[in-house]
């Protein structure tokens, strides 16, 4: 069951290669022991991580 209250979360897993991949499908396969709901799947190009710093401007700040 699904909440109606917009806190669905879910965990984020990145399978990252050692080296480059050229591939032109995707296929995983996974060996669940219990129920698993696969809802979304992104196959991307490039990732990054980079340093946020969430700065909160008080007014009169810019």
């Amino acid at each position: 069951m699904m909440p109606d209250d917009e806190t669905a979360t879910g965990f984020t897993y990145d399978l990252i290669p050692s080296e480059p991949v050229e591939a032109r499908h995707v296929r995983f396969k996974i060996d669940a022991e219990r129920t698993l709901t696969v809802s979304e799947v992104q196959v991307l190009d490039e990732i990054s991580y980079t340093l946020f710093d969430l700065h909160i401007a008080l007014p009169g700040e810019g």
